[in-house]
């Protein structure tokens, strides 16, 4: 929820420095790393225990635990402060995939498809189906790694039998998105544009798009489980509030379709008490991703990253090698005690529940899913063990010159 000025190409900015204390490597280790990993690729920045618990005991006193309770108008309304919008536009939800099924449902007729990139999380195909669309995977853009408006208004146009009941832009890694473009793509067509922003909590921002965002524990901005909803307006918010419990109006009764996706109370405590604690934590995140872009640009290495990503706090350190070697880059650095992962695997047209849906060729996705892997990035990982990582991610790279 920090907006921040970017524009295309642009390099990262100074970032503010939280004082930690200092590290050395020493054979092959990191020392004050609390796991069998060298550095591990995610630990959570929870807040402690101390910090909520006055919360919670509020939450057991007062004998309510769910169903919209104060702890939870409270949170949604801390929240809606942060964006400048109104209480009703936020909603909490139980997690980030079940607030974009409620969003769906309602927004989107049902029953149409939905089209998204391939490049995401099998959570995005996920919701829309049990939203009742059938995901349509599109390819991303090179620069972005998004959806390309101008693209799918185009594949729209050209297609004679898919009825399109929505779009689900995602923000990989937390990224910037265009909103202007997809605002003005969503006036032209008519059709619904819903952002996917489950990383993106730094970059979260009001619109006129509905955007949802995750407050899992591996995010950096996370409760345990859970997660929120941005509508675009009032009665929109409504809608999807009446989606998360069950469809049911105040009077009780089913009235449209939904499910059971309310935040409770417990993990709404920890949320506000999250809150309290989140510039702190987003300025150790920004301060060790200032320095993997010291590091890595220091090293001579060849990389790319998408546009969007300057100056923002988020859960992994996002690079595309420069050859097809994610896999074998991920496997050389575990050797070494050092946790990557490919984050979106071979991209979601390869998952097997969904290879079954429409899809139209996807070579960016291809590429960057042979290419992308995410690098240790959270509040409390030492500076030194950055610099570990990348001198790995040297060693390995002459490696590969020698073969």
């Amino acid at each position: 929820m920090a907006e921040r000025a970017a524009t295309k190409g642009g390099a990262e900015h100074d970032m503010s420095i939280l004082p930690m204390p200092a590290l050395e490597v020493a054979a092959g280790a990191v020392s004050g790393v609390p796991s069998a990993w060298t550095v591990p690729l995610f630990i959570p920045s929870l807040p402690a225990f101390d910090v909520y618990q006055q919360r919670l005991q509020q939450v057991s006193a007062s004998g309510t635990f769910t169903n919209f309770g104060p702890m939870l108008r409270a949170f949604e309304m801390a929240l809606a402060e942060g964006l400048g919008v109104s209480p009703t536009r936020v909603v909490g939800v139980s997690s980030a995939t079940a607030g974009l099924t409620c969003a769906l449902l309602a927004v989107a007729e049902r029953g149409g498809h939905c089209i998204m990139p391939a490049w995401t999380h099998s959570a995005t195909p996920s919701a829309a189906r049990r939203a009742g669309l059938e995901p349509w995977f599109l390819d991303v853009d090179l620069e972005t790694w998004q959806l390309d408006p101008t693209d799918v208004e185009e594949r729209i146009s050209l297609s004679e039998a898919a009825r399109v009941a929505a779009v689900v832009l995602v923000s990989p890694f937390g990224a910037r998105i265009d909103v202007p473009e997809w605002e003005a793509f969503a006036d032209r067509t008519g059709v619904p544009v819903l952002v996917d922003a489950a990383a993106g909590f730094d970059t979260w921002q009001d619109s006129r798009l509905t955007s949802v965002v995750s407050f899992h524990a591996t995010k950096g901005f996370g409760i345990g489980e859970g997660g929120a909803v941005l509508a675009p307006d009032d009665s929109t918010g409504l809608r999807i509030r009446m989606a998360t419990s069950l469809g049911m109006d105040s009077n009780r009764v089913a009235v449209v379709d939904g499910m059971n996706a309310k935040l409770d109370e417990f993990r709404s405590a920890i949320g506000l008490a999250a809150l309290d604690t989140w510039q702190d934590v987003r300025a150790a995140i920004l301060e060790r991703s200032r320095a993997y872009f010291v590091a890595l640009h220091r090293s001579g290495l060849s990389f790319r990253r998408p546009y969007g990503l300057e100056d923002v706090a988020n859960s992994t350190y996002p690079i595309a090698l420069s050859g097809p070697h994610a896999v074998d880059m991920i496997e050389a650095l575990a050797q070494r005690g050092v946790h990557a992962r490919r984050w979106w695997g071979d991209g979601c047209h390869r998952v097997p529940v969904f290879v079954s849906c429409p899809c139209e060729g996807v070579p960016v996705t291809d590429a960057l899913a042979a290419r992308v892997i995410g690098l240790p990035l959270y509040a409390t990982v030492p500076l030194a063990a950055i610099e570990y990582v990348v001198s790995c991610l040297e060693e390995i790279g002459r490696e590969y010159e020698h073969r």
